[in-house]
């Protein structure tokens, strides 16, 4: 668990770093390239991914079930979701707390140059006003990334194709009935030196 915990850290740090330095400090200024998201989704894969690996490689046999590499990927998700959340309520209500303000005014001056009508006006920049206020960016970004790294989890377990499915307290890993069941014996034909069979009285 506490290493799972780590890659979900890991991704976070990578958003932090990727954002200070890509991202505009003034919506006047060109955002970062339109990769930018593509390569984040490729760093949560990644983390994603690894992160089941590394769970694997701990389990004694070198398998893992799907359960517990969703619980792996739960725990990533929760943990990189939560922090990038904050980081952006911290960045959009502390670090910069005057982009939301300029980006509305911006975005109404574009809208009357556009002739767009006062009502459309006032529902566009509300939902302007709700995505990059502080609780929407941490709301939208856990969510994200939640979705995002279950999403993974499930591409990852077929990618590594070595889970399995959950099993009955009563089976082996071999199945009923297996000749490598060291449960299962199977019958040794009867000959002629094993003497006649048993009698019973009358």
């Amino acid at each position: 668990m506490f290493r799972s915990a780590l890659f979900g850290l890991a991704i976070t740090a990578f958003v932090v770093a990727h954002t200070l330095v890509t991202y505009p400090a003034s919506p006047s200024n060109e955002p970062g390239s339109w990769w930018a998201p593509f390569l984040i989704l490729g760093v949560v894969f990644a983390g994603v991914y690894l992160g089941i690996l590394e769970a694997r490689r701990r389990e004694p046999n070198g398998q893992i079930r799907y359960a517990q590499a969703m619980r792996t990927g739960l725990v990533i998700g929760l943990v990189s979701g939560v922090g990038t959340g904050s980081f952006f309520w911290l960045y959009f209500g502390r670090l910069n707390p005057d982009f939301l303000p300029a980006l509305l005014a911006q975005q109404e001056t574009l809208f009357h140059a556009d002739s767009l009508a006062a009502d459309v006006i006032a529902d566009r920049l509300a939902m302007l006003e709700q995505r990059f206020s502080p609780a929407g960016q941490f709301f939208s970004n856990m969510a994200s990334m939640l979705f995002f790294s279950m999403a993974f989890s499930v591409l990852s377990s077929f990618l590594l194709g070595r889970g399995v499915p959950e099993m009955d307290d009563n089976r082996s890993e071999y199945g009923n009935g297996s000749s490598a069941d060291p449960r299962f014996t199977p019958a040794r034909p009867s000959s002629a030196s094993d003497g006649p069979p048993p009698t019973t009285g009358a």
